[in-house]
């Protein structure tokens, strides 16, 4: 029987289950010895700047893509494997290339090596955009054939239920609302290392989002917090102000 107790976290279908933080940061340690050693015997090849990119991407890091999806991962740890692809990279190669530099596009004349932090936001994606749809009663929901996303809606209402707001996009949307007197099911900070909804959560906060278009009800008017409507109210203003400001410039152009 496995339980938060034992020293090894269990792997299904290549993806460590952990139930502690000493599993998490084992599970995470195995993953990048095993990436540490694709990249010692890949290194002992004979290739161009750009065979390394295509190699990394698609050989050494694929390892990463299959559990990344469904595994937390710490920014310091991401940023451990980020080090290990530049250092491929810039194996006998002198002067050395910046990771910001690697990951430019091709077309601009770089290598455009997948950064794991940005890869990981990226990964959720395949989560949001049905739920995002879902809310909308969108007509392009049926082309997304993800079995598991009943389950997780399931746990989103659970976990974001409110007697205060009336959906848990509340809780996704304006972080300043992720309050437990809102949200008595949230999980609990000390646990959001087990949480895999940490990571759908961080990928909507990096998600740009304007309310210079969007449109609001009474009730849910009524039910935003004061310094996100107050936030909105100001990105309005902005917007006002400057078609003010250009329709006079235009006037006196006329004049």
């Amino acid at each position: 029987m496995h339980d938060r107790t034992s020293p090894d976290p269990v792997t299904y279908l290549g993806y460590p289950i952990c139930s502690s933080l000493s599993q998490r940061n084992l599970a995470f340690q195995q993953l990048y010895n095993n990436i540490q050693q694709c990249i010692h015997i890949h290194s002992q090849r004979n290739l161009s700047i750009r065979g390394r990119a295509t190699v990394l991407n698609t050989l050494i890091f694929s390892k990463l893509w299959h559990v990344m999806r469904n595994f937390i991962f710490t920014r310091a740890q991401l940023l451990s494997l980020r080090r290990l692809g530049s250092f491929f990279i810039n194996f006998r190669i002198f002067p050395k290339l910046s990771f910001r530099t690697l990951q430019q596009p091709r077309h601009h004349g770089v290598l455009q090596v997948l950064d794991p932090i940005v890869q990981q936001q990226a990964l959720q994606w395949r989560w949001i955009c049905p739920l995002i749809l879902a809310a909308c009663h969108s007509p392009l929901l049926p082309t997304y054939t993800t079995p598991s996303i009943p389950l997780l809606q399931y746990s989103l209402q659970w976990y974001f239920h409110s007697t205060a707001f009336s959906d848990y996009f509340y809780y996704l949307l304006f972080p300043a609302a992720r309050q437990t007197i809102w949200f008595q099911h949230r999980p609990s900070p000390h646990q959001a290392f087990l949480n895999i909804l940490t990571n759908v959560i961080t990928t909507m906060d990096r998600i740009p989002r304007s309310f210079t278009t969007c449109h609001l009800d009474f009730h849910a008017g009524l039910s935003l917090l004061f310094t996100t409507a107050q936030l909105m109210f100001s990105q309005n203003m902005d917007v006002l102000f400057w078609e003010h400001r250009c329709s006079h410039e235009h006037i006196d152009v006329l004049i």
